[in-house]
Order: structure tokens, then C-alpha cells, then sequence
């Protein structure tokens, strides 16, 4: 591979905001307050794990959870970072704002990004993270496997569940600014009292970036600006009400590609025009009601979110712009079998109902509808093991129904704390707009399209060692996507989505493990081996075969002093030579970040970060440059 490492050095607007509102912060602000956020093990309860929170002995499937606080401390500035650092998962990025994620060796439009409870709209084919920022993370929850059953048609892959934080009670604010390769700058206060609360928080940010073509040439950025307010209040003893109010808006760069370069070095050249715009505006209004002594929990909720994307190529051109609303109405009852409330019971049975449209205010043609019913049970069947059931059918009116289920067991044996895990399932990926409707001219309209399909099965095992002290996880699994959706080109030069009736397959090992070896040194680690091939038997593209990381974090200065280390290698990476037209393997690649942090007294800190720390030579898609060693420090203070 040649060498081009570039030299580091904002239905209406009114209209949708004032239905915009989230996160089901009442009953699981619980399970939060009660996981410290710097752990780095899984917490009592995993949020996300189903129709209701899951504790985490009781859950079957591959999962990892991870506090925000803990990666602030690591030196991880952004969502996608995080997410590189979780097995199974493989984090594809051109530039600074396309960064989709995959698991599993799955397209990005395969896994569901939630943002507390609010589906991330991901309709041009996978939902960008680029420029989320870690500043109002509480915590990450990685689900891997298909968890259509429990969250619909769009999660055949996998859940990334991403959950803000809320405030402690009483009166607190905060802020943190950075400089350096990047500036940014959050800042929140809350008010919560022992019926409620309030938060408001904001982050902003401008990464000046580097040049994609690796010419040297002008830096391809991306400037963030992000606004939430959300809440929540006991209006009676079991009566909750809540909101959440998020945008965010940015712009960034991207450089310009040839249609018939002569040489990998002339593939991206370096353009100044190219830009583009992401609005995305969202947000949830919802009520929960416990009734018989909290045996019995409803909940209703409305989401609302709109993504407004404008793209522009050349000042010859025009800028395309595609707008795209979704709003889910969504009841869900939930009945504890064993007579305790439902946040306390071990045998819950819950039932929902979904409603689900989406639809473009710049495109007529793109409009669709779905009317969905999910019934889930979960429970310790025996002491020490437990199940998760759920089978979801989901009525769609403009491509054909489907019928979503998983399984999944929990054993603990006793005494030792070893706990084995193994499930199943069958998810199905529904098409997105430009699949179902073409544009119009060159690509035609399928209304005849089936959902992608994938079918799961992993078995693992969660060892602790030195005495609690540390534990590892080993899972094994085996899928198979089939009807998957690809593009066929016509002698007419026009093209149609269509259903490939061959299976493509997937097979691998995740492994993760996380040690308190001393009460200064704490060591973590992950890697994922992953066997991804198409229809054809060929290996799927940009998907790392293999790829581990190592990270340590010492603590010296009776705790005033935090520092971390981590190292990323990856390898067998495909992509497509655009000169020759044929797959071949990326160079493997090891990247080293460091990181500090120096508590001035108890609020305030200064804090650094070296990426790349080595300046590696590293290349994640054919023909664009990698970013070098960057530097930047910051201060933040926590009152």
C-alpha cells in the first residue's frame, strides 16, 4: 500500500419540536444510579436488553456495557471510538462524519442506534455517528445479534443503546473545554429532587481534520453543535411523566474521488467545494402508570425525529438535500408473573404495540407505515438459570410482513460465579427509501422487496478470576443473512434493488476481559475473530478478520492522578482496488493513544490525550489517507 499519511499538525419544524420528546429515565434512572459509572463491568441491570431492563445475571445474549465516565477517562472523546473498542464491532469511516457502524460483519443499515429509547433515523443506508461526542454519555450498551424481536425490523444486526446522562439530586453544573488538533467545548446543570428532575446540557465542537487525499493539501473537517433537554416528574405516587428534547446539527468536508484513477494515490484528490450538512432534531414525550402495587406497569410513548441532509459536489451541481421524518407511537404492559413489582420480579411478561411511520417532506414518494405486536417473557426458571423469550410480527404496507424471535439462557453455576450464556435469532433489515422507490430516473422502484433476513446462534462463558477481581468472556457464534438487498445493474443503464436468494455467512470468536490488578492498575483488553463471506463465498469488504486491543489505566496520587494507555491492531481488512476492480487486503495496522488527567482539587481537572501516539502509516478504506498523531489538552470543572 502506498504511503499518503497526511502531516498532522439546525409535518413543520414547529410542528415536530413541539412533538419532540424520551428517554425512559424513571424506571431505569435506577438501575443507572445504582451502576458506579467508572465500572468497567457489566452493570445490575442492562437497560436495553429488552422490552424491560434485564439484570445482568439473568441475560443470555452477547452484550457489552461500558460507563461514560469510564472512556472520559480512558481519553475517548467520541462515540465512534468507543464503539472501536467492543468486539464484534467494526467502525467504517471515509471521513470524519461517515462513521457506520457494522457488527458482526453486517451493513450499517443492520444495526440500531438508540439514543434513550429514540431510534436513530438510518435511511440513506446506515445512521452516521461522527460527530457524536461522549460529553453527555451515562453509558453504552452493545447488543449483538439480531434483536428485531424486541426493537423491530431495523435490528437484524445488533443494538448500539446510548444513554445521556440524567443528574444526582440537588443542584449541579459543569464544563469542559478543549484545544489542540480539535476544539471543543460542553457544558450541563441539573436540578433534580427526590420527585423529579431536570437537565439541560450542550457540547460543541470543531475538528479541523485532515487532508483525505494525502496531498497535504486543505484538511477536511467537521464543526458540531449539540443541544439536549429532557426530564422527568412524579406527578402521584404511580403516575411518571417524562421528555427529552435533542438536536444537533453539523457540517463537514470531504474530498472529491475519481471515476478511473491510474493509481491508488489518484483515486481521492484533494477538491476544496465538496460539503455537506446533517440537522437532526428528535425527542420523546412519554407517561408510565404502576398500578397493583407495581406488579403491572403501562407505558405510552410518542417519538418524533426528523434528519435534514444536504449534500453538495461541485459549484457546477446542485446540492441534493434529503429530508426524512419518523414518529412511533408505542404502548407496552408489562405483568410480574411472581407477585413483586416489576423493576424487583424475575418472571415478567410484556406486550407491545407499535406504530410506526415513516416519510420524506422533499419526496412524496417516500412514505411508509408499519403496525407492529411484540410479546416478551423473561425469568429465572430455576435458581441460577434464566430465559428470554420474544417474538415480534411486524405489518408493513409498503414491502412484505415479517415475523421476528429470539432465545436466549442465562445459567450461573453455583459458587464459582461462572456464568454460561447462549441464544438465537432470527431478525429481518427492512429496505430503506431509495431501495424501495429509486430516484426516479436511473433506479427503479421495487415495491416487491423483501426484508433482509439474519438467523443467529452464540454460546459463551463469563469466567471471574483473582478473586472478583477481573473477569473474561468468550463467545462463539454463527449467522447467516440471506434475501439480502443488492443492486442490479440493466443493459439500459438503469438499475433495480433486488433480493440476492443466496446466504451469505458469518462466523467468529469475541473475547473481552477487563482486570483490577492492582489498586492502582487496572487492564483491559478485547478481540474479535471474524469469518464474513458474501453470497459468492468471497470475504466481505472493509471488515477487519482480525483485530484486538490492549488498554491500562494507573491511578497514582491517592487518586488526583488518572493514566491510560491504549493499543488497537487490526488486519485482514478487504476493500475494493478501483484501478484494477478487484478486492485486495489493506496493510494490518497498530495505532497507540495515551491519555492523562490531574485533579487541581476536588472540581476541577486538566486533561490530554495523544492519538496515534507512534504517527502510524494506517488505512481503513482503499485510497484514503488515515489520520496522524494528534494532539490536544483540555480543563473541566464538575460543581
Amino acid at each position: 500500500m502506498p504511503n499518503r499519511r497526511p502531516t498532522c499538525s439546525p409535518v413543520s419544524t414547529i410542528a415536530l419540536l413541539a412533538a419532540l420528546a424520551a428517554a425512559p429515565l424513571a424506571t431505569p434512572a435506577a438501575a443507572q444510579d445504582a451502576a458506579p459509572e467508572n465500572s468497567v463491568t457489566l452493570p445490575t441491570l442492562i437497560l436495553s436488553g429488552g422490552l424491560t431492563p434485564v439484570p445482568q445475571d439473568e441475560y443470555g445474549r452477547a452484550a457489552t456495557v461500558v460507563g461514560g465516565q469510564t472512556l472520559r477517562d480512558q481519553g475517548v472523546d467520541t462515540l465512534e471510538k468507543a464503539l472501536r473498542e467492543v468486539p464484534g464491532i467494526a467502525v467504517n469511516a471515509t471521513d470524519l462524519s461517515d462513521s457506520v457502524v457494522r457488527i458482526r460483519g453486517h451493513n450499517g443499515a443492520q444495526t440500531l442506534v438508540l439514543v434513550d429509547g429514540v431510534e436513530q433515523i438510518a435511511d440513506l443506508g446506515g445512521t452516521r455517528i461522527g460527530g457524536f461526542s461522549m460529553d453527555d454519555i451515562d453509558r453504552i450498551e452493545v447488543l449483538r445479534g439480531p434483536q428485531a424481536a424486541s426493537y423491530g425490523i431495523g435490528a437484524s444486526g445488533g443494538v448500539v443503546a446510548i444513554w445521556t446522562r440524567r443528574g444526582a439530586e440537588g443542584l449541579h453544573y459543569g464544563a469542559s473545554v478543549e484545544g489542540g488538533d480539535a476544539k471543543a467545548a460542553s457544558a450541563y446543570v441539573s436540578q433534580r429532587t427526590a420527585r423529579g428532575g431536570v437537565i439541560l446540557s450542550a457540547d460543541w465542537r470543531d475538528d479541523k481534520g485532515w487532508d483525505l487525499s494525502g496531498e497535504g493539501g486543505e484538511k477536511d473537517g467537521l464543526r458540531h453543535r449539540g443541544l439536549r433537554l429532557s426530564g422527568d416528574w412524579a406527578a402521584t405516587e404511580d403516575v411518571t411523566l417524562g421528555f427529552s428534547l435533542r438536536r444537533s446539527a453539523e457540517d463537514y468536508d470531504f474530498d472529491s474521488t475519481s471515476f478511473s484513477p491510474a493509481s491508488e494515490a489518484a483515486y481521492i484528490y484533494d477538491d476544496r467545494f465538496p460539503h455537506g450538512s446533517l440537522d437532526r432534531r428528535q425527542g420523546q414525550l412519554w407517561v408510565e402508570w404502576r398500578a397493583m402495587d407495581g406488579r403491572m406497569v403501562h407505558r405510552l410513548s410518542y417519538d418524533a425525529a426528523r434528519d435534514d441532509r444536504e449534500t453538495a459536489f461541485s459549484a457546477s451541481f446542485p446540492a441534493t438535500r434529503t429530508k426524512t421524518d419518523r414518529r412511533a407511537l408505542r404502548y407496552r404492559l408489562s405483568y410480574a408473573l411472581d407477585g413483586q413489582a416489576v423493576d424487583a420480579s424475575t418472571q415478567v411478561i410484556s406486550l407491545m404495540a407499535e406504530r410506526v411511520e415513516d416519510s420524506s417532506p422533499t419526496e412524496s414518494r417516500y412514505e411508509r407505515a408499519t403496525n407492529s405486536l411484540a410479546l416478551e417473557y423473561r425469568g429465572e426458571v430455576r435458581p441460577g438459570v434464566s430465559v428470554q423469550l420474544a417474538v415480534r410480527r411486524d405489518a408493513n404496507d409498503s414491502y412484505r410482513d415479517a415475523t421476528a424471535w429470539n432465545a436466549a439462557l442465562a445459567w450461573e453455576l453455583p459458587e464459582s460465579g461462572v456464568k454460561l450464556h447462549a441464544s438465537a435469532g432470527d431478525g429481518r433489515r427492512k429496505p430503506v427509501f431509495y431501495e424501495l422507490y429509486g430516484d426516479g430516473m436511473y433506479t427503479l422502484a421495487n415495491p416487491d422487496l423483501t426484508p433482509e433476513r439474519v438467523r443467529s446462534v452464540d454460546a459463551g462463558v463469563t469466567v471471574p478470576f483473582a478473586g472478583g477481581r477481573g473477569s473474561v468472556d468468550v463467545t462463539a457464534f454463527s449467522e447467516r443473512l440471506t434475501d439480502r438487498i443488492a443492486y442490479v445493474s440493466r443493459p439500459d443503464f438503469t438499475g433495480v434493488y433486488e433480493n440476492d436468494r443466496g446466504t451469505s455467512r458469518r462466523k467468529g470468536v469475541e473475547v473481552s476481559f477487563d482486570w483490577q490488578a492492582t489498586d492502582a492498575l487496572s487492564l483491559r483488553g478485547h478481540g474479535t475473530w471474524l469469518d464474513a463471506e458474501d453470497a459468492k463465498g468471497d470475504p466481505e469488504l472493509r471488515i477487519p478478520r482480525r483485530s484486538f486491543g490492549l488498554g491500562a489505566t494507573w491511578t497514582t496520587a491517592d487518586g488526583r492522578g488518572t493514566f491510560g494507555a491504549d493499543l488497537r491492531h487490526v488486519a485482514g481488512v478487504r476493500d475494493t482496488d478501483r484501478v484494477a476492480f478487484k478486492p485486495v487486503e489493506l496493510d494490518a495496522y497498530t495505532v497507540i493513544d495515551v491519555s492523562g488527567r490531574w485533579a487541581i482539587n476536588d472540581r476541577v481537572a486538566l486533561t490530554g490525550r495523544i492519538e496515534n501516539l507512534t504517527d502510524a502509516d494506517h488505512v481503513d478504506a482503499w485510497g484514503y489517507a488515515a489520520r496522524g498523531r494528534t494532539i490536544r489538552v483540555g480543563l473541566g470543572a464538575n460543581f
